[in-house]
């Protein structure tokens, strides 16, 4: 894999706690900017542990799905994982570093980005991740990758469950100057296992459904 881009290996270079610190009062900051613009009601935020080793999982409807969901995380020590083309985007590469760590996911690197979340996670952080990889950007869920279940096997971390939408409204309601109420639902965790490429996809749907068991049937797509 290719060197992390300079902000990152910046933000890397600063004491821990110092920057977790920072980070927990840049999520608040992040929150209230948000709150111009959207309306978020949560429910089982408590199904997110305030400390050690988590994985979240959820649906992924468009780019705001990350600031949203670091917004109301109780947790500052969040990494993400995200496609190897957000590379391709300075903007965001700039800003990101004040709010979370990220492992890239370029193609067919899979177990190299496996084994820096296993690393993430054995020092405690939350990794939150969005099977499907790809935004529908209509909230409309599509097929998701197994990773998830490789990585929840292979940790012996089991995964937080969330679901959202609304967001995909943001835009539109922007124009007409209306604010966007967004819900987000979070279960308690599920362990995934993942022994074969089979069982990891099977795993992998399973918890999908119970994306979509929490989605209103327009959201729901191939998992409906």
């Amino acid at each position: 894999m290719s060197a992390l881009p300079l902000p990152f290996r910046l933000a890397a270079r600063v004491e821990r706690g110092r920057l977790l610190r920072w980070r927990a009062r840049a999520h608040r900051l992040l929150g209230f900017l948000l709150g111009l613009i959207v309306r978020v009601e949560v429910s089982g935020l408590e199904n997110i542990p305030p400390r050690g080793p988590v994985i979240f999982a959820a649906n992924h409807v468009n780019s705001l799905d990350l600031p949203l969901f670091l917004s109301i995380s109780p947790r500052p020590d969040f990494t993400g994982i995200m496609g190897d083309e957000v590379r391709g985007k300075p903007g965001r590469l700039r800003l990101i570093p004040f709010f979370c760590d990220i492992i890239f996911a370029p193609r067919g690197a899979r177990e190299s980005v496996l084994e820096d979340a296993v690393r993430a996670l054995a020092r405690g952080d939350l990794i939150g991740l969005l099977p499907e990889g790809t935004c529908s950007g209509t909230g409309v869920m599509g097929k998701a990758y197994s990773g998830v279940a490789l990585l929840s096997a292979r940790s012996g971390v089991p995964v937080v469950v969330g679901a959202w939408y609304g967001q995909e409204q943001i835009a539109a309601n922007l124009r007409r100057l209306r604010r966007t109420t967004v819900r987000i639902r979070i279960v308690p965790a599920m362990p995934l296992e993942g022994a074969s490429a089979e069982q990891a996809q099977e795993e992998t749907d399973r918890l999908m459904r119970a994306v979509a068991s929490m989605l209103p049937p327009s959201y729901r797509g191939i998992y409906g």
